[in-house]
């Protein structure tokens, strides 16, 4: 099978099901692993260069997230089998493993990877602690992110929602514990200082207790195998504190 991922989630996912050698096309945003570095680049989110997606002789494109609807609505009236995801909640992104799986031939193990995530999820412990999970300035994280915090603590985003803006009022209400900024395509780089200085939050418990804490997005922000990974790391950094 000849697979294009137009996903890094999706590309993710396709390297945990043992699928790396059938993948011949990625996003030059597929960085991990490492190895999807070393595959044939087809552009961007939107930005894809279609001429070199219909060349790679796709038995099957993966699209994601309400960016590509009209990107597979495009490579799909152009005759390609097109398959879609765009997960809301964390049992959607689940279920898009699965559907994802019987596509590629890996059935089995995609309910496995399934039944192994949500085992380590549900080893964690919640606290009652309440956490507010940034994906953009002023941007509480929703769709599936609320569903990972609440297994360690308290969520201010709402799960199922899309991300969306909110006020210093708002936030100074909730007056979370923590907070974890998770700007998308950001990796690491935020200074902390981007949210301790802005107006109005130098009251929150969470930033007079210096508990802001920045993380890698794509360990929450991929609806993909490492949300396991974020979910853990949300609950190491209540135990730190």
């Amino acid at each position: 099978m000849r697979i294009v991922s137009l996903s890094p989630s999706i590309t993710e996912l396709l390297f945990a099901l043992g699928l790396d050698e059938e993948l011949v096309g990625v996003t030059r945003y597929c960085d991990y692993p490492l190895a999807a570095n070393a595959k044939p680049k087809m552009g961007g989110w939107i930005d894809v260069d279609l001429v070199k997606v219909r060349s790679a002789n796709p038995d099957v494109v993966f699209t994601s997230t309400i960016v590509q609807e009209r990107l597979a609505k495009e490579l799909s009236e152009q005759g390609l089998n097109v398959l879609h995801t765009d997960p809301r909640t964390l049992q959607s992104v689940f279920d898009s493993f699965v559907a994802i799986g019987k596509i590629v031939g890996k059935p089995n193990e995609a309910e496995e990877l399934v039944a192994y995530m949500k085992s380590e999820l549900e080893k964690l412990t919640r606290q009652n602690v309440k956490i507010y999970v940034e994906e953009w300035p002023m941007t509480v994280s929703c769709n599936w992110v609320p569903d990972l915090v609440e297994f360690a603590g308290i969520s201010m985003g709402k799960s199922g929602e899309i991300s969306h803006s909110i006020t210093t009022e708002e936030i100074r209400k909730f007056d979370p514990d923590i907070i974890v900024v998770s700007w998308c395509g950001v990796s690491t780089r935020v200074p902390k200082e981007k949210i301790t200085e802005r107006e109005g939050w130098n009251e929150l418990k969470a930033v007079k207790n210096n508990k802001v804490f920045v993380i890698d997005d794509s360990l929450l922000n991929r609806p993909g195998p490492r949300l396991i990974e974020g979910a853990k790391l949300l609950a190491d950094l209540i135990k730190s504190g």
